[in-house]
């Protein structure tokens, strides 16, 4: 297991990276109006937990996650289009525990290329597996969202539990691996 302070070296020696096509980097508080925007947008708002506040608050929250991310306790990673400079989405890691990790803020906009939302799901899951070292990652999605179940059910997860409104799952970092190729090959970066 690696070390939480060992975590933000890699972390800053990973990001900013380019990779399958995006820009990814750690969420700053220059981002605060694109992902208070994401957050209350009424489409994208029914599947999370709800928002509260204005783009001052979502300020300060990037200011405490910022000394979350120092302490090598949580990763808040932006997509970017590297040849336009436009936010596309966001992915989260945090809840660090022994070999795990928790998965989510996964939101993009609806205008992004789906699979820009792949490709960041698939980079952050990357990280949390191939360069912070954790072997499996937890993640809850709401069951109303069914686009969402479809897609994490075909990596083959975990139901480690269920409400009136989500289901919990943990993925293995060798489900992710098996299944990965098949979203990388449909998104146009498969193994030639």
């Amino acid at each position: 297991m690696i070390q939480k302070l060992k975590r933000y070296d890699i972390i800053k020696k990973v990001m900013p990276c380019v990779k399958y096509g995006c820009l990814f980097r750690l969420v700053d508080s220059e981002d605060a109006v694109f992902i208070h925007k994401l957050r209350t947008d009424p489409v994208l708002s029914m599947y999370i937990s709800s928002t509260e506040g204005d783009v001052k608050d979502q300020v300060n929250w990037i200011i405490d996650y910022k000394r979350r991310e120092s302490a090598g306790e949580e990763v808040y990673i932006i997509n970017i289009d590297p040849e336009t400079g436009d936010r596309l989405g966001v992915n989260r890691l945090y809840n660090f525990r022994e070999n795990v990790f928790e998965l989510g803020s996964w939101l993009y906009f609806p205008q992004a290329d789906v699979s820009k939302s792949i490709l960041g799901d698939i980079f952050a899951k990357e990280l949390g597996y191939n360069f912070l070292g954790f072997d499996s990652c937890t993640f809850e999605v709401r069951m109303d969202n069914k686009s969402v179940v479809r897609y994490h059910n075909s990596f083959s997860p975990e139901l480690t539990g269920q409400d009136e409104k989500n289901v919990y799952l943990r993925l293995p970092k060798d489900s992710f691996e098996l299944n990965k190729h098949l979203y990388l090959n449909i998104c146009g970066y498969g193994q030639h």
